[in-house]
């Protein structure tokens, strides 16, 4: 019974020895990380249905590719400045730029502009 486990470490021990990855003589020099991106937010006042308080896109961002594009859009309720907010404040915090359409002016959904 002792005499397999025995080979079987012997035969571990060798395959060790011999097939092994040789070491790296010279590490590769690591490349500077990049700085995040800063996310965009662009606003435009724009006829949109009657309905629709405000359409919102946003674009995601994967190692300064796109990677996908969402649309949403908010329909007129008593909560829809909240959904505005939450919905872009969010993105924003997340990286993503953000384009929004409305028939409103920025100041009355409180956003800053220049």
């Amino acid at each position: 019974m002792k005499v397999p486990s025995v080979f079987l470490w012997l035969l571990q021990a060798l395959s060790w020895v011999y097939w092994r990855p040789p070491m790296a003589t010279q590490s590769k020099p690591k490349r500077e990380p990049r700085p995040p991106r800063r996310p965009r937010f662009t606003f435009a006042q724009y006829p949109v249905p009657d309905e629709v308080h405000s359409i919102i896109r946003t674009t995601w961002y994967r190692n300064g590719k796109t990677v996908e594009v969402d649309e949403i859009q908010v329909l007129e309720c008593d909560d829809a400045t909240d959904i505005f907010h939450y919905v872009c404040g969010g993105a924003l915090r997340q990286g993503c730029d953000v384009t929004v359409l409305t028939t409103y002016p920025p100041e009355a959904l409180g956003v800053p502009h220049p």
